[in-house]
């Protein structure tokens, strides 16, 4: 389907193309899918917010990164609030920046990747 698509297109680098294709998927927003299929499109919420980074449409990529909320998004927690780290950090918000990294060391149970508010913070200065 087009999140397969999506992910081959991201891959070869042909970002504009993953972007048109993922956003062809229905991603579960609806409320019949969050009340009967809670773990509907949570692969391609997060297929969606990478390709996004990679286009350097941060804003919009961390409007998703920050969805994961809910148990079915469990898998993608970590991850999402790394990369959302990684945002903030190189935009020089360093308070938002550690939020989500000690939110992502929190989730994994790790000390990788606490250079990211590290670096920020000694390129701001």
């Amino acid at each position: 389907g087009h999140a397969l698509r999506a992910e081959l297109a991201r891959q070869r680098g042909r970002l504009t193309e993953a972007l048109a294709e993922i956003q062809k998927c229905d991603l579960g927003t609806t409320a019949w899918y969050i009340t009967t299929n809670p773990h509907w499109g949570v692969r391609e919420r997060f297929l969606m917010a990478e390709i996004l980074r990679a286009l350097g449409r941060d804003a919009e990529a961390l409007d998703v990164y920050e969805s994961f909320v809910g148990q079915w998004d469990t898998p993608y927690m970590a991850p999402a609030h790394r990369a959302a780290a990684a945002i903030y950090a190189r935009r020089g918000d360093i308070e938002r920046a550690a939020f989500h990294e000690g939110r992502y060391r929190g989730l994994w149970g790790t000390r990788e990747g606490a250079h990211i508010t590290t670096t920020a913070a000694e390129a701001v200065h």
